[in-house]
């Protein structure tokens, strides 16, 4: 059994969204690690402005890069079972 993918171009799935999702919160998490790391261990001298526009930054790239990808159509073949 087979299932085929169809992408075009200038378009966003649901599976765009929730990967833009999963990325922003990795882009969260590690930039919070580095300004708690350049604070020194000060959670309350960190810069939250700055982990907010990565998270927006990556989101916004992630995005664009899936909206501006060329139409494309994938066909996923099932393995045979031994």
């Amino acid at each position: 059994m087979s299932k085929t993918i169809e992408k075009k171009q200038f378009t966003l799935q649901g599976r765009d969204w929730a990967k833009t999702v999963g990325i922003g919160i990795a882009v969260a998490a590690l930039t919070a690690l580095w300004e708690l790391y350049e604070a020194s261990g000060s959670i309350n001298s960190m810069s939250w402005d700055d982990v907010i526009k990565a998270v927006f930054a990556a989101a916004i790239a992630y995005l664009g890069k899936n909206f501006l990808e060329k139409s494309k159509v994938v066909t996923v073949e099932e393995l045979p079972k031994k």
